[in-house]
């Protein structure tokens, strides 16, 4: 009792679902609902990234930041010349 390959009761439902679930990449078709999905997700993600990067360049500086301190360069050029006319 309780052993062998039927232990428990399938589902036909749910072997059907996972049965499509694996073979998805198989009975794909490059329909046009699909392309229209597909194609901004495959150009646009890198164009963003692109843009994001350009954007952000030389914008951030890492190094050496103490703990609440802020990343932006701009900031960093702020901070450096308030503590020279304080020095001063």
């Amino acid at each position: 009792m309780g052993h062998g390959p039927e232990l428990l009761k399938k589902d036909p439902a749910f072997e059907r679902w996972a049965t499509m679930r694996e073979t998805l990449h198989e009975h794909f078709r490059p329909t046009p609902r699909n392309m229209r999905i597909g194609l901004p997700i495959l150009i646009g993600l890198p164009i963003l990234g692109y843009f994001i990067a350009d954007w952000t360049n030389n914008k951030i500086d890492i190094r050496g930041n103490r703990h609440g301190e802020s990343f932006w360069v701009e900031d960093i050029k702020k901070r450096e010349q308030k503590t020279k006319q304080e020095s001063a």
